[in-house]
């Protein structure tokens, strides 16, 4: 891939740096690849071709095809993937906004046996959301299933997730809500401390009754900051308080009543003495 990736900033008619810049990475990133010959990553790959949606991923993955797709090619409102060397399209944009593909809760536990591949992003059912609510990267709306994430969701609801690229995790902040992709436990809802200059975060839930525990960076494939969520569960949220008032008046109402009470007799009493 070397070579390719040479020759595809040949044709562009620039130079690593400036072919860095165009696709938003460092040129220490892009000359890791094209001198030391280090596989890119997906995260790469997919900068490529956001960066330039001609540029032929799968002639610059495995050297079949022309570097450039046809400019006969309608043109797709797809977001694109890299998956396991393989390509994968996400409708996103529309004239009508943002498609965004749903994964409930059945898909959500499909997640890692599925995600690498197209016939799973196909099989989703889609919302389409205006652009404001889905400005940035991949977004995806999952399903929340349990309970560890109570009072804050709850089963059934549905969290608008943005993808957050790998180079943009140290950056994540202590406790957001954000959910967590990895080998060992599969899709996750949590909020989360950033450790990842130790090399792992801490994932903790708003239900004490979960546990935190950590995983290590090496086992995290992806990472979502959630933004939105949508929920038809409406509890009322006061009425812990509203019953403690009550009670508190109730008591007070009873205090009172005692007291006009004892006031009675003491009164009954004085005038007995005279």
């Amino acid at each position: 891939m070397k070579e390719r990736l040479l020759k595809l900033i040949d044709a562009l008619g620039m130079n690593v740096l400036s072919f860095s810049k165009y696709i938003g990475v460092s040129d220490g990133t892009t000359r890791m690849y094209t001198t030391r010959g280090s596989k890119p990553g997906s995260d790469y790959l997919e900068k490529i071709i956001l960066a330039n949606d001609r540029i032929n991923i799968e002639w610059l993955l495995t050297g079949r095809g022309e570097m450039f797709r046809s400019d006969s090619s309608p043109k797709q409102p797809t977001t694109a993937l890299v998956r396991s060397n393989q390509i994968i399209h996400i409708n996103q944009d529309n004239e009508n906004g943002i498609v965004i593909p749903m994964i409930d809760q059945k898909a959500a536990a499909n997640y890692l046996s599925g995600y690498t591949s197209q016939q799973y992003y196909n099989e989703l059912a889609h919302t389409t959301l205006p652009a404001y609510m889905a400005k940035g990267g991949l977004h995806f709306w999952l399903q929340v299933k349990g309970d560890s994430m109570e009072t804050t969701f709850y089963d059934g609801d549905w969290l608008l997730c943005e993808q957050i690229q790998r180079e943009n995790w140290l950056d994540l902040k202590d406790f957001d809500v954000h959910v967590v992709v990895s080998n060992d436990r599969g899709v996750q809802v949590k909020r989360i401390k950033n450790r990842l200059k130790k090399g792992f975060i801490r994932c903790r839930s708003d239900n004490r009754a979960h546990k935190p525990y950590s995983l290590p960076y090496d086992d995290i494939l992806e990472i979502w900051r959630v933004k939105w969520y949508l929920s038809n569960y409406m509890p009322n949220r006061n009425e812990d308080l509203f019953n403690k008032v009550d009670v508190i008046e109730e008591n007070v109402e009873d205090l009172r009543v005692l007291t006009e009470s004892l006031m009675r007799q003491v009164q009954d009493l004085q005038k007995q003495k005279k």
